[in-house]
C-alpha cells in the first residue's frame, strides 16, 4: 500500500507479533499509514531521512532505551510523539518507564481502541505544542491563519 500525502504516518519499531495485528488493522482502517521496521538502526535512519508523524516502539526491541534517548535529546526530533509498547510479560518496573522519556506507553495486550485514543491524544498535544509561540506562548501562525481562513470562508467581516 502506498501512503497518501494526507495520511498520518506511524512507524512501528517492533518484531512481527500476532498480538499487534489487530492494532495494525484498526489503525489502517482509521486512515493511518502504518509501516514497520524491526531493525532499530534502520528505523533511526528512516526517522532521520523521512520523519513519521508518530513512533510506536516496542520495549522488546534491541536498544529501545537508546533510541528514545537519541530522539528525545535531539532538538530536531524531540517533538515526534513516541509511544512505548510494553508487554505485561516483560519485567520492567512500570514506575521506571518515565525515566526513559517516552511520551506515553501502551500494553500490547490491551484493546486496540485504547491505542487509538492514546495516538489521537498525542496528535492533539503535539499540534498544540508545535503551534504555540515559544516566546509568548500565544497561538502561532497556523492558528492565526486558520482563524483568518475560517472568516474568509464564512464571508465574515474582520480586521
Amino acid at each position: 500500500m502506498t501512503p497518501s500525502s494526507k495520511q498520518k504516518h506511524i512507524l512501528c519499531i517492533l518484531k512481527p507479533s500476532p498480538l499487534f495485528d489487530p492494532h495494525h488493522a484498526m489503525l489502517t482502517d482509521e486512515g493511518y499509514f502504518v509501516y514497520h521496521q524491526e531493525n532499530t538502526s534502520k528505523a533511526l535512519g528512516q526517522i532521520y531521512y523521512e520523519p513519521p508523524d508518530m513512533i510506536l516502539l516496542s520495549a522488546e526491541s534491541t536498544d529501545w532505551k537508546s533510541i528514545i534517548s537519541k530522539l528525545k535529546d535531539d532538538p530536531v526530533y524531540c517533538h515526534l510523539p513516541l509511544i512505548l509498547i510494553l508487554s505485561r510479560t516483560l519485567e520492567i518496573p512500570l514506575a521506571s518507564v518515565s525515566d526513559f522519556k517516552p511520551d506515553d506507553f501502551f500494553f500490547i495486550e490491551d484493546h486496540p481502541q485504547e491505542l487509538l485514543l492514546r495516538i489521537r491524544i498525542r496528535e492533539t498535544q503535539t499540534s498544540r505544542t508545535l503551534d504555540t509561540n515559544p516566546l509568548t506562548r500565544l497561538p502561532g501562525n497556523h492558528s492565526i491563519m486558520a482563524a483568518i481562513q475560517n472568516h474568509i470562508d464564512e464571508q465574515k467581516e474582520f480586521a
